[in-house]
């Protein structure tokens, strides 16, 4: 009971997943100081309805095809990301993706028009990165759907993505005559 002898606080906890759920107050449960069962168990106030959702976004992140160790980014290239998340989500930053600050940049982020579970951005390597390949990830946290619940795949396998990217110049260090 609260300070209002006449209002009651319970909490719901709705099972894992998502769907629709709703709460009955039947009639003859319970009775005022007087004696008197309550008799509005089939009123529609009795009865709140509304959905519920506990199931966690998660991501596939993707970078353009071909990238290997043989044709890695050079000087000048960009990759495409894409990001695929299971439901539409809300608050990713380009400040949200993680790779390591001495490899490149992300830039361009952009939700797509037509599928709200969609977003590309785009990656520029850093100049003077010979033959090497690092990771690009999201951690765990990052976004939340509608439900307020947040992603929690930071670890899985598609959640990350390898980049290569060989953009040193060639250096002539010897010239012979």
């Amino acid at each position: 009971a609260t300070a209002d002898a006449k209002v009651y606080t319970a909490t719901f906890t709705p099972h894992t997943g998502s769907g629709a759920t709703g709460i009955t107050l039947a009639s003859n449960k319970f009775q005022d100081a007087t004696g008197n069962w309550n008799l509005d168990g089939d009123d529609a106030n009795n009865k709140p309805t509304g959905t519920f959702d506990t199931v966690r976004p998660t991501v596939a992140m993707t970078v353009d095809s071909g990238l290997t160790t043989n044709t890695a980014l050079k000087i000048g290239s960009s990759a495409l990301l894409t990001l695929q998340f299971s439901k539409p989500v809300n608050g990713l930053t380009l400040s949200d993706f993680t790779l390591p600050v001495d490899r490149g940049t992300i830039s361009n982020l952009v939700q797509d028009s037509t599928d709200s579970t969609k977003y590309t951005a785009v990656l520029t390597p850093l100049a003077g990165l010979q033959k090497t390949s690092f990771e690009v990830s999201l951690a765990n946290g990052i976004v939340a759907d509608t439900f307020g619940n947040r992603n929690d795949d930071g670890v899985d396998s598609n959640n990350k993505v390898t980049v290569y990217a060989d953009t040193k110049a060639p250096v002539v260090t010897n010239v012979v005559i």
